[in-house]
């Protein structure tokens, strides 16, 4: 056996010792110029990877298409996993254990996709489900372990451009496959073959030429018309392109991640003097040290007055998105300094500093966010922002740690804090978390608070809007502009407060009286049935 087909023999075994399919690249060569042969292997079983990358579009259409939230979220990324699966198995890679933690995420957030109405939730759900699908495949093809936290965020880009500008791979991969003639094809495959591509193209010179043919004539139309009176022919252009577009970019990825070559480590460049950084964190640590001192004396001790005329509610309105912006600018800030200045103890010991006064501010704008809430209740945006402070100062943990240990793996350990955050705050459904607070801790419940209730968070609110008692509903009367609450949601129009309400829980359950089984959810489920039972208590009066 040459080296050429033991190392192909071998390419499972020496993934499974951590060896990079760089290395393989290296080693077996390639028979056509430049042509990595990850990347021959796809060219020259198209007919396998082709295959899957139209059921991974196809199941992008069948679970998406015009289905933002449905139950078949779940269904879409177990089957991305098993599309991937059979991927990696017909180029010799086998599944890395630690892949199955990035697998669960993914499930986690389409499980929670399916049990939400928020606009926001299901878009950033969406978002995480691709970067953790991203993560999961860069760490499958290559050796990420070593990487610095610039390095990863670094490939990840890469890759996506990669991914990018190989979109035309399956067409060029295909037409190659299908014309290129094979010695060992026997006349009846060349025939499939050819009647398959036939069909092919007059299925795509179809799709264009029929609707204008029905249009030019009105027989040949009325031929066709009990054929196609139910077809939405905008519906089966929206599915085709979507099933195009997951076919595509499917394609375009893997043979991204087959191409690209990333080093393990990270070259070495060039380090700046400490100096300079000694300096401007030295500035930056005497006046955090400073700020920080009267967040523990005046703000968590009180033991300073403040301002007079001044509460503490209003001392804390001001000054935690501010806090916020810090915060990240001195996330960003250690890291840079950690990557371009030579290492230095007195340096260390001030990005430390920096650290430790972070966590205050992180914790000042939480304190004064909780201030402010208990007197003016929460908003989507204060929860919010309340998570996200909250996420900073693990994260901020995880850098604090890396000034000491070179070795830490900062991104991976950033991927775990942000996902597992950013599931716990999916599965919250934080509009209902709002709703049931505000209710719970308002004394009096005006209109307008009931309003940002119905029109300004998702129908995850519903249930809970449901169970409100109309007599808790005060304040019914004109705000100093002369406004009824009835007159911001109607256009002028003379309505009732109480109409609004009405008005609201019918459309919540004429939205959801007839979904199909794509469009199941829970949170849809729940907020029909609480509209439906609210209409029939109240509906009438």
């Amino acid at each position: 056996m040459d080296r050429k087909e033991m190392a192909v023999n071998n390419a499972d075994d020496r993934v499974n010792y951590g060896i990079n399919p760089g290395d393989i690249w290296q080693e077996i060569g390639a028979d056509r110029a430049g042509e990595a042969p990850l990347v021959k292997k796809m060219r020259e079983n198209y007919g396998f990877f082709g295959r899957y990358c139209l059921l991974c579009g196809v199941l992008f259409s069948f679970c998406l298409y015009k289905n933002p939230n449905g139950i078949t979220w779940p269904v879409l990324i177990f089957g991305m996993l098993g599309v991937a699966y059979g991927m990696l198995k017909k180029i010799g890679l086998t599944v890395k254990k630690d892949t199955a933690v990035y697998c669960i995420g993914m499930g986690l957030l389409g499980i929670s996709t399916s049990m939400t109405c928020s606009g926001f939730l299901v878009f950033f759900n969406l978002a995480g489900v691709l970067l953790l699908f991203l993560t999961a495949m860069m760490h499958q093809f290559y050796v990420d372990e070593k990487w610095s936290f610039p390095a990863a965020v670094k490939n990840l880009i890469i890759i996506c451009f990669a991914s990018a500008g190989r979109i035309f791979w399956p067409f060029v991969h295909g037409f190659a496959y299908f014309t290129e003639a094979r010695e060992e094809a026997d006349e009846g495959r060349r025939r499939t073959t050819a009647v398959g591509l036939g069909i092919l193209i007059a299925a795509g010179l179809l799709a264009v030429i029929f609707p204008m043919l029905l249009r030019s004539d009105l027989i040949f139309k009325g031929m066709f018309k009990k054929a196609f009176c139910n077809v939405e022919f905008g519906s089966c252009f929206g599915a085709l392109f979507l099933i195009l577009v997951g076919f595509v970019s499917s394609y375009g990825f893997f043979g991204a991640l087959c191409s690209m070559q990333f080093e393990e480590t990270e070259e070495k460049r060039k380090a700046y003097n400490p100096l300079i950084a000694v300096t401007f964190a030295g500035i930056l640590a005497s006046v955090y040290t400073l700020y920080a001192g009267i967040q523990v004396l005046f703000l968590f001790l009180k033991l300073g007055g403040l301002p007079d005329g001044v509460t503490y509610s209003e001392y804390a309105r001001e000054g935690f998105f501010e806090l916020l912006f810090v915060g990240v600018v001195n996330f960003i800030l250690v890291l840079v300094c950690m990557a371009l200045f030579r290492g230095n103890k007195l340096l260390n010991g001030l990005l430390t500093v920096i650290c430790c006064c972070t966590f205050i501010m992180i914790a000042s704008a939480v304190y004064r966010m909780l201030l402010y809430v208990q007197t003016y209740h929460l908003t989507f945006l204060r929860i919010l922002v309340l998570w996200f402070l909250i996420l900073l100062a693990f994260v901020m943990a995880g850098v604090t740690v890396s000034i000491y240990r070179k070795s830490f793996p900062l991104f991976r350990y950033i991927v775990a804090a942000v996902g597992c955050g950013y599931i716990l705050f999916s599965f919250a459904r934080p509009d209902r978390v709002i709703a049931e607070y505000n209710l719970k801790h308002m004394e009096k419940v005006s209109m307008y608070d009931v309003q940002y209730l119905l029109y300004c968070l998702s129908d995850d609110a519903a249930p809970v809007a449901a169970e409100l008692d109309l007599e808790r509903i005060v304040d019914f009367s004109r705000n100093p502009d002369g406004e009824t609450a009835g007159d911001r949601y109607s256009g002028g129009i003379e309505v009732t407060d109480e109409q609004i309400l009405i008005n609201y829980f019918y459309a919540v359950a004429d939205r959801y009286k007839n979904l199909s089984f794509r469009e199941l959810n829970l949170s849809k489920l729940q907020a029909g049935r609480a509209a439906e039972k609210w209409i029939a208590e109240n509906g009438g009066h």
